[in-house]
């Protein structure tokens, strides 16, 4: 697998697609700000919680419906959702999240263990438009971010080289 990356990142197609990723991350590499109770710590800890969230039949009925209508999936109605959120609660319209994907291919199918990669979804938040406008940004941005997925996140804090802090992630936070 290591040698068929590096193989395949010395072509001119992953050569495009980097060049791509940086030029849409180019100047995405600051922090999103989000409101804390206490301040962030000087050195990143990796604890976190989850929190299981049971939707009513009557709101999965009506999340179905929306994407239905609006040609969409209700795992993109559910991130635009979480995208505005964050614009509203950092007073940031560049909303910048981290999404994992597998990182498998037809060829990496049969193999045992973690193949993932780590795609960044850039999206300009308009809060003040209706809706579906942002629904459409955010499938747009969605598919841009997953067209350059075999681009290894590695790679891109390599060619962007944000300013590095032990307490973040560089790119992205959330």
């Amino acid at each position: 697998i290591a040698n068929r990356q590096r193989a395949w990142l010395q072509t001119d197609a992953a050569k495009r697609q980097i060049s791509e990723a940086t030029e849409l991350l180019r100047d995405a590499t600051g922090l999103l700000e989000l409101p804390a109770d206490r301040p962030r710590p000087p050195k990143r800890s990796y604890g976190g919680a989850r929190v299981s969230i049971d939707l009513p039949a009557h709101v999965s009925d009506a999340l179905a419906q929306l994407a239905e209508r609006a040609n969409s999936s209700s795992a993109t109605i559910l991130l635009t959702v979480f995208q505005t959120l964050l614009a509203r609660y950092t007073s940031q319209s560049d909303i910048v999240l981290g999404i994992p994907v597998s990182g498998r291919s037809a060829e990496t199918e049969s193999l045992i263990g973690p193949l993932s990669n780590n795609v960044v979804l850039r999206t300009r938040v308009v809060t003040d438009r209706a809706f579906v406008e942002q629904l459409e940004r955010t499938s747009a941005s969605l598919a841009v971010a997953l067209s350059l997925q075999d681009v290894p996140f590695e790679r891109l804090v390599d060619e962007l080289d944000p300013q590095r802090s032990l307490s973040h992630t560089p790119i992205f936070q959330v």
